[in-house]
């Protein structure tokens, strides 16, 4: 067996004076103090340390826990101590959300220079105006109330997004903040995981000009929510998650702003929650669109999730698309009347019904993205001649897939998902095809779980 502690000293010697990266899958029986009489040498080079969980075959969970925490804080202390200190320490990263408290960050005795990359956990506690700790954090998630954390947002000068968890706490009643102790001119991306309120909404008109990134919970403010939106000057990417509830009084009025810099749109509701049980929730769901297409002239990439009529709701908002190059259309119906879509600049579509394919008309797609195909049918006389790439994920236990040459002439990539061991696909001449990949969601037999004829 190799000596590791020799290859390793070897090669801090060869990097001389450059910058260092450690990495550390930390393990409690690990010999630290072997470590540290290596690196003492070149402690003052350490630039980024990342902690990560050290074994590969169970992941810590995403979301925040507290014995992985301790965990990861136990390893961080670990290796400040016996290591020394890292006076010139710039990145810390961790591989999953943590929580640490004040008490801990302050035993750590971090350099001034030190940013904490990963996403922390913080609790009102830690939040507390008492001792204004300024934190060396980039992001952090909290279940505090809004205006407990716009209250504290000053003792956080790098920070860049910021996540406000589920909680129980009303905060309805709240109609304004006060000025913020400290712009945070970093901060760019903003999450709230609770419904929308009127504290959401006040905190996004305070720090409208700056934030580029936004992800919010929906019920039924579709007039307050775009009424907001339009003094959010430089939103980039919008995601917004919807469970349907009565609609709230109160019309979309039109407006003549709009705003270019949006780039990404992302829209998704729970499948019980979809439009198929009220009328009412439909119509407004489809004002909702018509604003936010007539807000936003120039998306590139649309997500649309959950809304079963969706080619129904959408149409003007579809219409509007007149730069989108990226869409992707779930759990959806095609519906019994459709309405044929045009998208002249759609390059890319992603979609899980086969047959709603025939609803659009895109003359420049070049990338089909198309789950739950049942039957070679189902991509067959599709009419897109110029398609490089094609991803199709089979959902039943058997089949034929069969791609016809005369139909895919420009075709180089084909991406195969299959969800059984009895498919056929028969291979044809595609005289540009130069890969495939082909994976399966079952386990291999013997002899293989994808029977391959050849020719024409």
């Amino acid at each position: 067996m190799p000596d590791l502690f020799a290859i390793i000293g070897t090669f801090l010697e060869l990097s001389k004076e450059h910058p260092l990266d450690l990495t550390v899958w930390y393990h409690p029986s690990a010999k630290w103090s072997d470590l540290s009489s290596i690196l003492k040498r070149k402690r003052h080079l350490v630039h980024t340390l990342n902690i990560l969980w050290p074994n590969t075959l169970y992941k810590a969970p995403k979301e925040t826990n507290m014995w992985h925490s301790q965990r990861y804080y136990t390893a961080v202390s670990t290796i400040l101590s016996t290591c020394g200190p890292l006076r010139d320490l710039r990145k810390l990263t961790f591989d999953y959300n943590v929580a640490f408290n004040r008490q801990q960050f302050t035993a750590l005795h971090l350099p001034a220079c030190t940013r904490i990359l990963s996403n922390i956990h913080l609790s009102p506690e830690d939040l507390s105006t008492d001792n204004m700790t300024v934190w060396p954090l980039t992001a952090i998630s909290t279940n505090a109330p809004i205006g407990h954390v716009v209250s504290t947002l000053g003792s956080f000068p790098h920070l860049s997004y910021l996540e406000f968890e589920e909680t129980s706490d009303s905060e309805h009643d709240i109609s304004h903040f006060p000025s913020l102790p400290k712009q945070p001119r970093h901060l760019r991306k903003i999450s709230f995981n609770r419904s929308y309120s009127r504290g959401i909404e006040s905190l996004l008109r305070l720090l409208a000009p700056q934030i580029a990134h936004l992800h919010l919970w929906m019920s039924s403010q579709f007039a307050d929510l775009i009424s907001t939106l339009r003094e959010l000057s430089n939103l980039r990417e919008l995601r917004l998650e919807f469970s349907l509830g009565t609609p709230e009084s109160g019309s979309i009025l039109e407006s003549g702003v709009k705003i270019n810099s949006l780039q990404v749109l992302e829209i998704r509701t729970p499948y019980s929650a979809t439009d198929v049980a009220s009328n009412r929730p439909s119509i407004h769901i489809a004002t909702f669109l018509w604003a936010l297409g007539n807000l936003y002239p120039r998306i590139h990439s649309v997500s649309i999730t959950g809304f079963r009529s969706i080619l129904i709701l959408a149409r003007e908002f579809f219409w509007s698309l007149s730069t989108v190059d990226s869409l992707s259309l779930k759990s959806f119906s095609r519906g019994s009347h459709p309405t044929t879509i045009t998208l002249p600049t759609l390059s890319e579509f992603n979609l899980d019904n086969p047959p709603a394919l025939k609803s659009f008309d895109m003359p420049n797609l070049h990338c089909l993205q198309i789950q739950n195909v049942k039957f070679s049918n189902n991509i067959r006389n599709i009419g897109y001649r110029g398609l490089y790439r094609i991803f199709i994920q089979a959902e039943e236990p058997s089949g034929l897939l069969f791609l016809r040459p005369e139909e895919y002439p420009e075709l180089s990539e084909v991406h195969l998902e299959l969800d059984g061991i009895h498919y056929i696909w028969r291979v044809t001449s595609l005289p540009h095809l130069v890969l495939i990949t082909i994976t399966s969601r079952t386990f291999l037999n013997p002899q293989g779980n994808l029977q391959t004829i050849l020719g024409a």
